[in-house]
């Protein structure tokens, strides 16, 4: 008897790779005409980046008025600083929206469905993204760093994994995490292997110190003689304890489970797919580091998102819900941004499942795996 051939799924519930090409430049345009249109300017990149740039050219110190970041992010920085004030911040717009698309891309599988329209409108409409086209931070940079890494270890070229390094350095908080993984990874290919992967990372730290003199020196004096105001904006477990009266060092009984949960979890999933452990490890480091803010969300968002929508679109919905807290802050105590951390809580423990149940969406294991075998 002649079967009835299969029925095809409706064009309109994927996304073709000329159609997620095409809202790219779409979105990159619009975009930098907007940010020209209405002549924002980002605060931190006007208060702490732009005056480093500046103090760099000078000779100066460069520490001061709130930068603290290592010198080769003020090289990253550079090449936009003479597009002009406007022109480098709309610059840095579209280099950290192009970065998370590649991000994007990686993540989307290519039978996604109506997954993929959702999960690009999650990950680019939301206000951690506002609060960060608002202030013009580093997320860009450090978002390619992780994809250098993970290029590197599918391919074992040590070179990727030092520029990646070099780049994710730039806030190191951001991917707490990664940074054993990465180093075990490249510590069990070999000494020529980590020789090689150090090559890029020894030439940023030798120039960085020929053009800017003791740096290192200079930052932790400035870091221990500066005055400390209240980190507001910090949603970590380690101003969650001391909102509530407990003193800072409590937020280990918090700590300690997610980093236990995380390495039962992964030690129990051996051939874990990379591209889950990677964003699972991500997701792990917003917690558990000690400082980090809600526009550091949009690092993972472009990985996490598309992982997510692809195995229950559903999740989107509370999700997404928990991006709206930031509108909270005035009307329930002074900023209390700590707060925000009921979306990375959620994203964690939704990922925590999908990995435990088997529910991810990639299939491909990496190699090595990040239990030693």
């Amino acid at each position: 008897m002649m079967q009835p051939p299969a029925q095809q799924p409706a064009s309109t519930e994927n996304l073709s790779p000329n159609t997620l090409l095409w809202i790219k430049v779409a979105a990159l345009f619009a975009i930098f005409i907007a940010y020209h249109a209405i002549n924002l300017v980002g605060v931190d990149y006007v208060s702490h980046f732009l005056p480093a740039i500046e103090r760099g050219h000078a000779g100066e110190p460069l520490y001061s008025r709130g930068f603290f970041n290592p010198p080769w992010s003020l090289f990253a920085f550079e090449v936009f600083y003479h597009l002009g004030l406007i022109g480098a911040q709309a610059g840095i717009i579209i280099f950290t929206v192009a970065t998370m698309f590649a991000a994007f891309r990686l993540y989307l599988m290519p039978d996604s469905g109506y997954a993929a329209p959702f999960a690009l409108a999650f990950v680019f409409i939301n206000l951690h993204m506002v609060d960060f086209v608002t202030r013009i931070q580093v997320e860009g940079f450090i978002l390619l760093g992780v994809l250098f890494m993970y290029a590197s270890i599918k391919s074992q070229n040590p070179y990727q994994m030092g520029f990646g390094w070099v780049l994710a350095t730039i806030r190191p908080t951001s991917v707490l995490l990664l940074w054993p993984y990465t180093l075990w990874i490249v510590y069990q290919r070999g000494w020529r292997h980590l020789a090689q992967t150090m090559i890029i990372p020894l030439i940023a730290v030798t120039a960085s110190f020929a053009l800017y003199g003791n740096w290192l020196e200079e930052l932790y004096v400035y870091m221990t003689t500066r005055e400390r105001p209240p980190d507001i904006f910090v949603t970590a477990f380690w101003r969650a304890v001391s909102h509530f009266g407990f003193p800072t060092w409590s937020a280990i009984f918090l700590i300690t489970p997610v980093l236990a949960i995380t390495g039962w979890v992964l030690w129990n999933r051996p051939q874990l797919d990379l591209k889950t452990k990677m964003i699972y490890l991500i997701l792990a480091s917003l917690l558990v580091t000690p400082y980090v803010t809600s526009y550091h969300y949009t690092i993972m968002m472009a990985m996490f998102i598309p992982m997510l929508l692809q195995v229950k679109l559903w999740w989107g919905i509370p999700l997404y819900a928990l991006t709206i807290t930031p509108v909270t802050r005035p009307f329930i105590e002074p900023f209390p941004a700590w707060f925000d951390m009921g979306f990375i809580i959620l994203a964690w423990g939704l990922t925590s499942y999908i990995i435990w149940t088997n529910q991810s969406p990639y299939h491909q294991p990496d190699n090595p795996p990040i239990i030693p075998t």
